[in-house]
């Protein structure tokens, strides 16, 4: 997050997909969902809609795959806001 703040987006998504991979190698559904969300994010504001709607799409699953719920509204609002992104 501290990366993507300072504007470092190339080391923001190192660091998003590196904390991705190890959370999917341990089964935490929850701190996936949350990566999946912030990498999501970080490619809305890069203006990439298309690679945010995917990971935003794969969170969403794994939501309702795993019975992790909490996150949901907040995936669908951002899948929202890509949503409208796009229709720009």
């Amino acid at each position: 997050v501290l990366e993507e703040r300072l504007g470092n987006f190339s080391e923001a998504t190192r660091y998003y997909n590196l904390g991705l991979s190890l959370s999917e190698k341990v089964k935490n559904d929850a701190q996936s969902l949350t990566i999946l969300n912030n990498l999501a994010d970080l490619y809305l504001s890069k203006k990439d809609v298309n690679q945010a709607k995917l990971l935003l799409e794969k969170a969403l699953l794994l939501s309702e795959k795993s019975k992790l719920y909490r996150m949901k509204p907040l995936l669908q609002a951002n899948f929202g806001l890509c949503l409208y992104a796009q229709a720009d």
